[in-house]
């Protein structure tokens, strides 16, 4: 990747989008970033002149086009995007996540960019056996995982009609040091550290837990590596661990009293019934990435970073 290509990246102030740009930033790498909110990207990479960053809707589908047609951007990373945390409804996943995406890769196939990485979920699997890889159908229970996997599969279809350069990396459970307050790991955290009790479900479901970095630097890679248009990638770790072993792990490390999680207190929410696992042979040998950050050392990051945050 040379140093004069312009990369544009959607979505740069949130989870994912934050610990990308201090990879950009580490590699002296330059960029434009979309943000919904100025003040929402709280990063020193700003000050390094590093970032440009412009406060556009993804929905503004006149204000995008405009954008786009004026300057051109040769790579895009495009992380913006609603969680089904924030959206029960589904109407903002729908808005965002399908028809303002569907909008953007349509500007994008006409302006001919270079290369474009698009993130998607391992929901889109639903419920299949595991270690869930490339080749299964999607089968989406939620309006989350149906809006991701239908913007997916329009870029990938775009791909095959008009050689649209788009590469699907499909992140399976990402967590880390400035996780959303809504995330299992984030409440769970916070109940620990206050002395709150926890309820939660019994635990039994398996989620595949990627460390944000890894998440990052899996981008990252897939940025370099040509000759992957066309093609989704899963990144993971391979290794599934049921909520409740992580649960314990993460309130022994919070140093908190056992009696206070209180394990099988929920019902089970309709759709996350089932195990989620990474098949990440294609990434490991097709991009040159393998994750690097154990649970262990992972959730010790997260802890401490949420122990700082409180002090």
């Amino acid at each position: 990747m040379s140093d004069d290509e312009k990369i544009l990246i959607t979505g740069g102030s949130g989870f994912i989008g934050r610990s990308f740009l201090r990879i950009l930033a580490h590699n002296r790498k330059k960029a434009f970033v979309f943000t919904r909110s100025i003040k929402s990207l709280k990063s020193p990479e700003i000050n390094r002149g590093l970032i440009e960053s412009f406060e556009i809707d993804l929905c503004d589908q006149v204000k995008v086009e405009k954008w786009l047609t004026t300057h051109r951007p040769d790579k895009i990373v495009h992380l913006a995007g609603a969680t089904q945390h924030k959206d029960a409804s589904g109407q903002t996943c729908n808005e965002l996540n399908w028809k303002a995406t569907k909008g953007f890769f349509e500007v994008l196939a006409r302006i001919d960019v270079k290369k474009v990485i698009t993130i998607g979920t391992a929901d889109e699997y639903g419920n299949q056996n595991t270690p869930q890889n490339e080749q299964m159908p999607l089968q989406p229970q939620t309006a989350y995982a149906e809006s991701k996997a239908r913007a997916n599969e329009f870029a990938l279809e775009l791909h095959r009609t008009c050689k649209f350069q788009a590469v699907i990396l499909r992140i399976f459970t990402a967590y880390g040091a400035g996780q959303p307050p809504q995330m299992f790991l984030s409440r769970l955290i916070r109940s620990a550290l206050g002395g709150k009790e926890f309820n939660m479900t019994d635990g039994r479901q398996k989620r595949d837990y990627i460390y944000v970095d890894d998440a990052a630097r899996a981008i990252y890679a897939a940025l370099l590596e040509e000759n992957i248009a066309g093609k989704s990638f899963n990144v993971g770790t391979g290794q599934a661990y049921s909520l409740r072993d992580v649960a314990e792990k993460t309130w022994k490390m919070c140093g908190a009293e056992r009696k206070l999680l209180k394990i099988g207190a929920r019902p089970k929410p309709l759709g996350e019934s089932f195990d989620t696992q990474a098949d990440i042979s294609a990434a490991i040998r097709e991009l040159g990435w393998t994750p690097q950050t154990s649970l262990d050392e992972g959730l010790r990051l997260t802890v401490e970073q949420a122990k700082l945050s409180e002090s």
